[in-house]
């Protein structure tokens, strides 16, 4: 019963307690009224028949004394109108004189009578009263003039027209309570629809932002200055708090979005490049692969021109080409060494870019996280109310945090690739020395083939020294491979670790979509969003 009670509308409510609260009091004072009122028609109409009764008595007084019936009778005269019944009864007990109005009453009144003027008589009273057949009736005795009780006088009245007004007071009460509850009931509805109404805009609201479809743009008008009124300002104040969160909130997804992009752009240019350079560094290395070959064949020529000075020139002249080709292979590897080293440092920049841009972005998780706790906090402030607002305040800082944890993954990885184009530059700087003194070589081979061929009778020496020389650039040859090896390694890491960055960005990118998502849940004004795209 109590939960039914508790499930009913206000309205319903105040309706109910009001019936239920008129009914009981107006049943009660109908109650109250109508008793007092019956109790006090029959006392007045006791005091009527003692009057009447005593009266009588003194009347019929000498005509009992002397035994004139008819005198008795005739006195009878003056209440014949009102009585329903007159016994007058000699002191010996036997009926003296009667009136009955309805003379089918008296077998039953003549047994009642005799039987209260016997209790009367063991009660030595003075007088006595009794109901009996819907009549009020009294027993007095009667004096004659002496002071000696000759008789005694019985007399009924009767009690129906009092019955009757009572009848008619409890049917115009029960007509006077069905009269007035209606009334109150319209009153109160008419009243409650006053206060429900207000409480009923207020409620729809809630539900329309709880459903998470809310229009934060409506506002509840109510001029009322009560609690009703103070409700719906304080609403409207929240609302407002809300809507501006909101637009912070969609502001700081814009932004977001924009730097991942740039992340995401800048990334794919880097891994780009990377994958360029990773290109270049194999096609160098193939180079150094030739060019220790070729030394390795010069080699073997220096020590077949030992065994055939007769071909000294001969191979002194191909001696002289190879040592050119060598000349030339070591300037083509400093000069992709030097470029190498040049877009690994334009790489660096553009690492040190996206260093600042995670910073930036870090900066707005943060003031994202920020709004979470005061959207948080707000939806406290509301209460149960808020509490639909409270689980979105939570996803937008879950998602705050997941980019914390995003960009310093993608700082750790730009720190990695830092070290790892600091090691390339310097690795890519010894070979440049070691480019420097292969060609340094060459020139003096070169210069040496000059004075064999001004100098015929010197070639065995110059062969000898043609021959170290080869070996010593084998040995450069193979150090420069295993250069460009490495850095190609490190190329094809930097390239890896850019594909990472760029999966860590689509990811940033879903992020955003899904906070931009629930902003676009709630309705703002439309020059406020015109605003916040812009």
């Amino acid at each position: 019963m109590l939960k039914k009670l508790n499930d009913m509308k206000l309205r319903a409510k105040l309706m109910a307690g009001f019936g239920v609260f008129s009914a009981i009091f107006i049943t009660t004072v109908t109650i109250v009224f109508t008793v007092k009122l019956h109790t006090t028609a029959v006392n007045h109409q006791s005091l009527i028949l003692r009057s009447f009764a005593e009266l009588t008595a003194k009347n019929i007084s000498a005509g009992l004394d002397f035994g004139d019936k008819g005198s008795v009778v005739s006195a009878f005269d003056a209440l014949r109108t009102h009585a329903e019944f007159i016994m007058v009864h000699d002191v010996s007990g036997e009926n003296f004189a009667t009136f009955y109005r309805d003379p089918k009453i008296e077998d039953r009144i003549d047994p009642v009578v005799n039987e209260q003027i016997g209790r009367w008589r063991e009660a030595k009273k003075s007088d006595w009263t009794f109901d009996a057949l819907d009549m009020n009736c009294i027993v007095v005795p009667v004096f004659n003039s002496a002071g000696n009780e000759i008789g005694n006088l019985s007399l009924g009245m009767s009690t129906k027209s009092i019955n009757d007004e009572l009848q008619s007071n409890i049917i115009f009460s029960f007509i006077l309570l069905i009269v007035t509850v209606g009334v109150g009931i319209g009153v109160v509805y008419w009243i409650s629809g006053l206060l429900v109404r207000p409480l009923m805009n207020i409620v729809d609201r809630f539900k329309d932002i709880a459903e998470g479809e809310g229009d934060l743009t409506r506002r509840i008008h109510i001029d009322a200055k009560d609690e009703v009124g103070e409700l719906a300002a304080a609403f409207n104040q929240f609302l407002n708090k809300l809507e501006e969160i909101m637009r912070q909130v969609a502001r700081t997804s814009e932004q977001i979005s924009a730097s991942v992009e740039s992340i995401s752009k800048a990334s794919s240019d880097v891994a780009g490049g990377a994958e360029q350079q990773s290109n270049q560094a194999t096609l160098v290395a193939v180079a150094a692969e030739e060019m220790s070959a070729t030394i390795v064949q010069t080699t073997a020529n220096t020590g077949d021109a030992v065994r055939l000075s007769q071909q000294a020139e001969e191979a002194t002249d191909r001696g002289k080409m190879v040592v050119e080709d060598t000349v030339n292979g070591l300037q083509n590897i400093s000069s992709v060494v030097s470029e190498s080293a040049q877009t690994l440092l334009e790489l660096g920049k553009t690492v040190a870019q996206i260093g600042t841009v995670i910073e930036v972005i870090n900066d707005i998780a943060d003031q994202i996280n920020l709004l979470s706790l005061n959207a948080s906090i707000e939806a406290a402030t509301a209460g149960d109310a808020g509490k639909g607002f409270a689980v979105v305040a939570n996803e937008v800082k879950n998602l705050a945090e997941d980019t914390t944890r995003s960009t310093t993954e993608i700082s750790q990885m730009i720190e990695k690739i830092q070290h790892a184009m600091a090691n390339a530059i310097r690795a890519m700087e010894r070979g440049t020395m070691e480019v420097e003194k292969g060609r340094a070589l060459g020139h003096k081979t070169a210069e040496a083939f000059d004075e064999i061929l001004k100098a015929s009778e010197h070639v065995r020496e110059m062969i000898t020294n043609i021959s170290v020389s080869s070996q010593q650039q084998s040995h450069s040859a193979e150090e420069i491979s295993r250069n460009i090896e490495t850095i190609a390694g490190i190329t094809r890491n930097t390239a890896q670790g850019v594909r990472q960055i760029d999966g860590t960005t689509d990811a940033l990118v879903n992020h955003t979509s899904a906070l931009k998502t629930l902003v676009g849940r709630f309705k703002l004004n439309e020059q406020d969003r015109a605003q916040n795209y812009n």
